[in-house]
């Protein structure tokens, strides 16, 4: 598996940006990459790993060929440590408490296939996939024991940590140290989805760089290049998978969850307008029962996506709506049939259903209260 910068599918401007930082002196030792899911951040990371460690580094890039590049490139360079969320599940072995090295095998195999994986597919890759992840303080721990030793082959120790915002709050108090006082060398490389969601006191100490989705156009011409899809269909999935890669990647391998999510709100949307509330309701336990709270968290982001179209197709705006001709159909179909302030107040109660799941509130409840929304504001 290639890294060099130019192997990774991103916005230009972004990697231009941090090879200008790497050769200027200005990465500081922690940077915060945030990105959609499946945008590419930890391809990046891996990338500007590579570049920085790389002795025949030249032309904005990595050499790709040295012995640091193969083994960066294979995530076994010694200098360079990953953290990311996990949880027990059938696949930890003896250890009571779990943390990224018991699950260090599956991470790299689960890179080698798809550097550009979701949340969920991290999970599933680890045997935990009806579990949410967690960063706790015994991964705290480990992190400052690698990060306190002196580097094995060059000047930078590098920790890439995926998804800060699952760390809780004793990890992030007992980084707080490391993270103000790095010794010499040390690189915090920080990828988030939500931001907003990383604890202030570890947000606060990272320089922020956002890593934007692909333009539709772009992600088609990749599309098209690297899997041989024709125009349209190219055109397609870069519109349904909204700038993302790994998206687009799990729509071209079928491993699209969006499909039955599809399903479940095209369904809750026509019964609320017909006024079928068994109909409804029956779409709220398709919901609830999906498996695992990521699963039903992530149902919750794609209502509100959906939501967005459909406001969009009822304001005359398809063509900035995420969504492929048959989809666009569909909400052209239910739009002139909802009221006009229907997209606007159904919202936050989409917004709130994903924060009770997420506080582990019963899914069945969450999930009935929404679609009763449905039914009274459409």
């Amino acid at each position: 598996m290639r890294v060099r910068f130019s192997d990774v599918v991103a916005d230009k401007g972004i990697k231009d940006r941090l090879v200008e930082m790497a050769d200027n002196g200005m990465l500081g030792h922690a940077l915060m990459l945030h990105e959609d899911e499946g945008g590419g951040a930890l391809a990046l990371a891996i990338a500007l790993s590579q570049y920085l460690l790389c002795p025949g580094r030249h032309d904005g890039d990595s050499c790709g060929s040295c012995n640091t590049c193969s083994r960066t490139s294979r995530l076994i360079y010694p200098d360079i440590h990953f953290a990311f969320p996990v949880n027990s599940g059938s696949r930890q072995g003896g250890d009571r408490k779990p943390t990224s090295d018991t699950y260090l095998a599956e991470w790299r195999s689960l890179y080698a296939s798809n550097p550009y994986f979701s949340e969920q597919q991290l999970y599933n890759a680890l045997g935990i996939e009806n579990k949410s992840g967690v960063i706790a303080v015994a991964e705290a721990k480990k992190i400052i024991e690698k990060l306190t030793l002196t580097a094995l082959e060059g000047y930078y120790k590098i920790m890439i940590l995926w998804l800060p915002e699952k760390m809780n709050t004793d990890a992030a108090n007992k980084l707080l140290k490391i993270l103000e006082e790095p010794y010499d060398g040390t690189l915090f490389i920080l990828i988030t989805h939500s931001p907003e969601k990383v604890m202030t006191t570890i947000s606060s100490r990272c320089r922020h760089l956002r890593v934007p989705p692909l333009k539709a156009e772009q992600l088609a011409g990749v599309l098209s290049e690297r899997h041989g899809l024709s125009v349209e269909e190219a055109v397609s999935i870069a519109r349904m998978a909204s700038g993302s890669y790994g998206k687009a990647l799990e729509i071209i391998s079928g491993e699209d969850g969006d499909s039955g999510f599809r399903e479940i709100m095209a369904d809750l949307v026509s019964a609320s307008i017909s006024r079928n509330l068994y109909a409804v309701l029956e779409a709220g336990e398709r919901a609830a029962a999906l498996p695992g709270r990521e699963k039903q968290k992530a149902f919750c982001e794609y209502a509100s996506s959906y939501i967005r179209n459909l406001f969009l197709v009822k304001r005359g705006m398809d063509s900035l709506a995420d969504a492929d001709s048959s989809t666009l159909a569909t909400l052209s179909s239910l739009s002139s049939r909802i009221k006009d302030d229907f997209c606007d107040r159904i919202v936050p109660f989409i917004d709130r259903a994903y924060m009770l799941i997420e506080r582990n509130v019963s899914a069945k409840t969450v999930f009935c209260d929404l679609c009763n929304r449905f039914y009274v504001y459409i």
